[in-house]
């Protein structure tokens, strides 16, 4: 894997602008022009410092504006890791569904199943979970092609198409864990519809964090995701543990160990949001769906390392 910083910056000097560009795409840099909007991105490999004293020449002259920032990654993987990759995480940005809401101006996850939190965490909420099928527009799965997803504050919900579904199994052996979507709405559901529920929770034991703090409730013991200690990405802030992993039969798709979000109610008790763990994917299942070109679904490889001694 290859790590690249990439930095945001507004030029006010278009000559040195142009000086600049010429000579970081000599050293192999990437700038590209964000436009319409005024900034220039500039990707330089994670670790070369070199370009920095150059932008900050020009900001000390005024050529560049004052408060560009290096403030997410770039991760690319070889062809070889994605194919080797046991693990991927996912995150879709496909086709957005509308969801009823009444009167309510807050979308919650109440208007899409209900959630029972008698299992909750009284400290951290970690343990309220769904209790029932999810409800979604007959007409909103009808524009959502064959998968779809929903995220509430950080409360995760991904769906699949029965005849996707269908193919999968076929193609790879092994069904999904599913539960069936209830399409509700004037329209009717061109296909039936299912949300994928993994159960499997990868062992903490298999995981390294990485550029993140872990953070563990003092009640029910939860490890939460605390929060970021580098730069933003997609990606890449765990790496599983290769002897730990070859121990365990890993399912087509589980549950990452660290618990994400907080529990969120309405005044009257119902949920807004509440902590779950994120959807991974097992390497097979995560390549077919790869090539089945998914509009808005990025999946990226959580690469193996072996155990520090």
């Amino acid at each position: 894997m290859e790590e690249y910083l990439r930095t945001t910056f507004f030029p006010r000097n278009r000559r040195t602008l142009q000086r600049l560009t010429e000579e970081w795409r000599k050293r192999g840099y990437r700038v590209e022009d964000g436009h319409p909007a005024p900034f220039f991105q500039l990707s330089t490999p994670l670790g070369d410092d070199s370009w920095r004293r150059e932008l900050e020449e020009a900001t000390s002259k005024g050529d560049i504006e004052e408060g560009w920032r290096s403030d997410w990654l770039d991760q690319e993987f070889s062809e070889e890791e994605i194919a080797s990759a046991e693990v991927f995480s996912i995150i879709h940005v496909g086709v957005d569904l509308n969801i009823l809401t009444g009167r309510d101006r807050v979308t919650g996850v109440c208007h899409l199943t209900d959630v029972d939190t008698s299992t909750a965490c009284a400290r951290c909420g970690a343990g309220a979970r769904p209790g029932g099928p999810v409800r979604l527009l007959a007409s909103q799965l009808n524009r959502a092609r064959r998968f779809a997803s929903i995220d509430i504050g950080g409360s995760e919900f991904y769906f699949i198409a029965d005849s996707l579904a269908e193919d999968l199994t076929e193609a790879r052996g092994e069904t999904l864990p599913l539960r069936c979507v209830r399409a509700i709405g004037k329209q009717v559901a061109r296909e039936g519809w299912s949300q994928i529920v993994p159960e499997f929770v990868v062992p903490i034991d298999a995981v390294r964090e990485k550029r993140i703090e872990r953070a563990e409730c003092a009640e029910c013991g939860a490890v939460r995701r605390h929060a970021d200690t580098g730069p933003g990405h997609s990606g890449g802030h765990y790496v599983l543990l290769q002897e730990k992993l070859s121990l365990i039969d890993l399912p087509p798709v589980m549950l990452n160990p660290f618990w994400e979000g907080n529990l969120n109610l309405f005044p009257d008790g119902r949920v807004i949001s509440y902590p779950n763990r994120r959807m991974w994917i097992r390497g097979d299942f995560a390549r077919e769906l790869m090539s089945r070109k998914i509009d808005g679904l990025h999946v990226t490889p959580i690469l193996c390392e072996r155990e520090r001694q």
